[in-house]
C-alpha cells in the first residue's frame, strides 16, 4: 500500500510539473526558431565549472553565467553568450528539466 501511495504522489507531482510549464519559441540565432515544450525551464540552471581555452575569449564573452537560464543573446552588442575559446570547457547542470520526444 505504501508503494502505491508513493507512486501516485510521484505521478501527481510529475503531472503538475508539466501542467504549469508553458511551451515557448526561441530564436536560434540563424533566423529560425526552436520550440521547447517546457519553455524557460528547458535551459541549464547552474554552472558547474568553466575553463577558458588556450586562446581565451574576450572578457565580455567569458562569463559562464551567460549560459544559464533562457537565452539572452544581443546582436547589437554581441553579448549574452559565453565563448569557450580554443579548447575550453563548460559544464552545466540541468536540475528541473525533462526531455520530451517531439516526434511522437
Amino acid at each position: 500500500m505504501q508503494r502505491v501511495r508513493i507512486t501516485a504522489l510521484s505521478l501527481l507531482l510529475l503531472i503538475n510539473y508539466f501542467a504549469f510549464s508553458q511551451a515557448k519559441q526561441y530564436p536560434d540565432g540563424h533566423g529560425d526558431i526552436v520550440k521547447l515544450p517546457q519553455g524557460d525551464i528547458s535551459f541549464a540552471d547552474t554552472v558547474i565549472s568553466y575553463t577558458p581555452g588556450n586562446l581565451a575569449p574576450v572578457k565580455h564573452n567569458a562569463n559562464p553565467k551567460d549560459a544559464v537560464c533562457k537565452p539572452n543573446f544581443r546582436a547589437d552588442s554581441i553579448s549574452g553568450f559565453v565563448s569557450l575559446g580554443i579548447g575550453g570547457e563548460l559544464v552545466l547542470a540541468f536540475t528541473n528539466n525533462a526531455l520530451i520526444n517531439l516526434s511522437c
